[in-house]
């Protein structure tokens, strides 16, 4: 107990002095002694255990030296320098700080145990920034990032996030969880969706396997910048033991397969390798496929496998040259199943005994179908996968209408009234002629739609097609039907679609069912559904009078110049002004998704109709008035004097609409006292009284270039009484 106090009143003391203290593997000093230089060789304030020799001497805060001492009495080897015990319930630790003075450190690296499901792992944090390991002394191999930061290659322009957790072998920078190789460049096919992955890069190539997490599917990617003379090529190799005798022995092993784009279009070709003996090229003598899938076979002067090795039906030579084998196989369809048609006579495809797709020589002279007659007749469906390519029937050579037609429903003596000729005549009820349904994606950003069936007539010579019908639609109405005649040449159910007549397309915001951009003309008449079945809370039109008052006709011209688009017809119209219709009577007026108006002229017939009517009672009841009025001055010896003032005349504003200026006439007698004009805005509110002194005509120039656009009211008062209002519209 003595010898452990003074031992740790020893360690406790040279701690507070400027001095370098050895201990042996007993804690017995050893060498120590006064050290005032900084220099190597030389430390302040440092410890060592073990004997450390005077030509070493101490080499760091902390230097453990080994060499010299004895294998310990518990079996501990030499070599095993450091050791920490701790309790398992709480986290053991070893931590870096760094900083200028103690207090001031922060944490940089931390080594500690795990707890719980974690107790017997180990953890590595760096916690301030990236875990660097190099190798070969400074050169760096692998970095894991600490902290998220973007990347921003040589151009100075892109930037590309590299977020924590990425691990990079050979690159500071990188931008997906694993990044073999170097940085990513704005030149190369790396997107930021590859971050769930692996990424070899390459100076400008790159390879990619993992996750795209815009789409949730899992992705090989490969990409560079390609160029049509140069196309980025993507290769699957098969490789053996060097100095064998296969094919894939050789230095650049067997190539299986090769995917080849220049940036446009991809093209993939299986069984092509221009490094084997013999190179086996594809088509055209290169080595990458020239079309969208190519398969390639064995060269033509290959050595055919010896019999009775004929698996791969390579055992006879093909008489056309080559080796006759296309190296496609269907596994399930062979020379036994039954043939939809009889074997062609000339040089076709056909398949052999194996499933494999084979060449075979023909007679000359003959067809790709049978004559007409001597079709067979197919109880089965059978079709035709057609990979990148088209179905043809070519021209007209012989000038004939009726040549190289598609007849479908018709026997073989049917003269076809057209290129495609389709009659359905079946026992089936509710059958459907032609069918076509188009479920491809419009493209939005250049306005080009997806299209079910386009019919288009052209004709290059001028004065010569004059009759021209782009789409002839019948349904012959059949007598004596039963129910209702639903016999329509065309005919749009219900959420059907919108229908556009004249308009370019993209420029029509639709409002209505059926829009055209045109006239619209009708031998008999057009009509509305107006039945009383249709309609519910139905209210009588009232003050339809005021209502009429406040409409203005006006005699116009369309704009022809600025709204090229739109058949608008020249010379002067008639009708209203949508903005003014719409503040009386806006149930006649409708606006399009760009703001643009449109009255449905029918309507207003209602109102006036009622205004009419209207008024009529009014006419009634003065009528009245004047004749119980007669009645009673014929019955009566005083005299009755009846003002009816019409000699006083309040004319219509001209211009009506208006913009900053108009004018407004009137007339009044030498015997009246006092006159004077009101003018007030659509709520009644007085904007303007103006005393008229002159009798007999005259007139007022109004200046309204600072009244807003709407519509206002002005008034004829004649010795306190008012005489006429009328209505005068101001626009902008």
């Amino acid at each position: 107990m003595k010898i452990n106090k003074l031992l740790l009143i020893v360690l406790c003391g040279l701690a507070t002095l400027n001095v370098n203290a050895q201990f042996n593997t007993f804690l017995v000093p050893l060498n120590s002694g006064l050290e005032t230089s900084n220099t190597i060789g030389n430390p302040n304030q440092c410890v060592s255990i073990g004997d450390v020799p005077a030509l070493i001497n101490v080499r760091a805060k902390l230097h453990v030296n080994s060499f010299g001492l004895a294998l310990s009495t518990t079996g501990v080897g030499l070599g095993q320098m450091f050791r920490t015990d701790g309790p398992n319930n709480v986290v053991n630790s070893w931590t870096m700080y760094t900083g200028v003075t103690a207090p001031t450190t922060i944490e940089q690296l931390s080594i500690f145990s795990g707890l719980g499901a974690n107790l017997n792992n180990m953890f590595f944090q760096a916690t301030q920034g990236d875990m660097i390991f190099n190798a070969g002394g400074g050169f760096q191999r692998v970095r894991i990032v600490g902290v998220n930061r973007v990347f921003s290659p040589p151009n100075g322009v892109t930037t590309y996030p590299v977020r924590a957790g990425n691990v990079g072998i050979g690159t500071a920078n990188p931008c997906v969880m694993l990044q073999i190789g170097g940085n990513v460049t704005v030149s190369g096919g790396y997107r930021d969706w590859m971050n769930v992955g692996t990424l070899y890069q390459f100076g400008s190539d790159n390879m990619y396997v993992g996750y795209k997490n815009t789409t949730g599917n899992a992705i090989i990617n490969w990409g560079n910048n390609p160029a049509p003379s140069v196309p980025d090529k993507l290769l699957f190799v098969f490789t053996a033991l060097v100095g064998g005798v296969s094919k894939a022995s050789g230095i650049n092993g067997l190539e299986i397969a090769r995917m080849a784009t220049d940036g446009n279009f991809g093209r993939t070709g299986f069984g092509g390798d221009p490094n084997i003996p013999n190179q086996n090229f594809y088509s055209s003598g290169t080595a990458d496929p020239q079309n969208i899938v190519e398969i390639n076979t064995l060269a033509p002067n290959a050595v055919l496998p010896p019999p009775p090795n004929t698996t791969l039906g390579f055992a006879t030579a093909n008489p056309l040259g080559g080796t006759g084998f296309s190296g496609l196989r269907f596994t399930d369809l062979t020379s036994a199943s039954l043939a939809v048609t009889t074997i062609p006579t000339t040089n076709v495809l056909s398949v052999d005994q194996n499933g494999d797709v084979i060449l075979i020589p023909g007679s000359p002279g003959s067809t790709f179908f049978a004559q007409c007659n001597a079709l067979p007749i197919q109880t089965v469906s059978f079709g035709t996968l057609l990979l990148g390519a088209n179905f043809y029937y070519e021209g007209n050579q012989s000038g004939v209408t009726t040549d190289n037609s598609v007849i479908i429903g018709n026997p073989c003596t049917y003269v076809p009234q057209g290129k495609l000729d389709v009659f359905q005549n079946s026992t089936a009820l509710g059958t459907i002629g032609i069918f076509v349904e188009n479920s491809d994606q419009a493209d939005n950003v250049n306005v080009i739609p997806s299209i079910g069936i386009k019919s288009i007539v052209t004709n290059p010579f001028p004065n010569v097609n004059c009759y021209k019908i782009g789409g002839w639609f019948e349904a012959t109405p059949t007598v004596n039907c039963n129910g209702s005649l639903d016999q329509y040449a065309i005919f749009t159910p219900l959420n059907g679609g919108l229908t556009s007549l004249e308009y370019a397309l993209g420029t029509n915001p639709f409002v209505a069912q059926l829009e055209v951009n045109g006239d619209v003309w009708s031998q008999t008449g057009m009509y509305l559904g107006s039945d009383q079945s249709y309609k519910t809370n139905i209210t009588p039109i009232t003050n339809a009078s005021d209502k009429l008052m406040r409409l203005n006709g006006v005699y116009f011209y369309w704009d022809t110049i600025n709204n090229p688009e739109l058949n608008l017809k020249t010379g002067r119209q008639v009708g209203f002004i949508a903005q003014n219709l719409d503040t009386v009577l806006p149930e006649v007026v409708i606006t399009d998704a760009n703001g643009k108006k449109s009255i449905d002229y029918g309507k207003v017939i209602a109102l006036y109709a009622q205004g009419f009517k209207e008024q009529q009672a009014e006419i009634d009841t003065l009528y009245s008035l004047l004749d119980n009025n007669l009645r009673t001055s014929n019955s009566s010896s005083n005299n009755i004097n009846i003002d009816l003032s019409s000699d006083i005349i309040l004319y219509q504003n001209y211009p009506n609409p208006f913009g900053n200026e108009t004018i407004i006439k009137y007339y009044i007698p030498t015997n009246v006292n006092f006159a004077k004009m009101t003018f007030k805005d659509e709520t009644g509110r007085v904007i303007k009284e103006v005393d008229l002194t002159a009798t007999g005509d005259g007139q007022i120039t109004v200046n309204a270039q600072d009244l807003a656009s709407g519509i206002y009211a002005y008034s004829l008062e004649v010795n306190g009484k008012n005489i006429q209002t009328r209505k005068m519209v101001k626009v902008n």
